[in-house]
């Protein structure tokens, strides 16, 4: 079992929504907001986007099936260890899991409108996480050091994670989310 690899404390002051709207252009942000703040049900916000590995699945689209590919995907991922003084999101597997999903495991009737055109699986292999917890006012930069194919590495967890500085430092511009990426693959 592994931890995650580099683990750093965010200034005070840095806003789920603010970081938001900073790292907005980059691809597949991920931004899980507990704007409820309510000590059992809303007590993380966690932020992420410029996954490692994204996956989209559509019906007709590939020979594999969206859980096949999915367990597929987890095992390919190092084992992330629990620990206490964390939040309970430090990474990994995560995304938009649709209501048409059922389809794939009954029969239903297609749906009559297809008012979001959002495909009904859409996943990221997140390899970096914003974490706050506002029940104790922590916040987090965590980076696992995550590439396909390779062992974790100290290495690239913190060249990482000052990438994620520096975007929160300058902001993002929209066009990094049209700039292809070598380690992007989409089935």
């Amino acid at each position: 079992m592994s931890v995650p690899l580099h683990v750093e404390r965010l200034p005070g002051g840095v806003d789920p929504w603010e970081a938001c709207q900073r790292l907005a252009g980059l691809p597949h942000l991920l931004f899980l907001d507990s704007a409820l703040r309510h000590p059992r049900l809303g007590r993380y916000s966690f932020l992420s986007a410029d996954p490692r590995h994204w996956f989209c699945w559509s019906p007709g689209i590939g020979s594999e099936g969206p859980w096949q590919r999915l367990a597929t995907l987890a095992a390919a991922l190092p084992r992330l260890e629990a620990l206490p003084e964390l939040p309970p999101f430090v990474g990994g597997l995560a995304g938009l899991w649709g209501y048409d999903l059922n389809a794939t495991l009954e029969r239903v009737p297609p749906p009559r409108i297809d008012e979001f055109r959002l495909p009904p699986l859409g996943v990221g292999i997140y390899d970096w996480v914003l974490a706050w917890d506002h029940q104790t006012g922590q916040n987090w930069l965590i980076s696992t050091g995550w590439r396909e194919g390779q062992t974790l590495s100290m290495s690239d967890a913190r060249a990482r994670a000052e990438q994620v500085r520096g975007w929160l430092e300058r902001g993002v511009s929209s066009s990094l989310a049209a700039t292809p990426r070598l380690d992007l693959a989409v089935y």
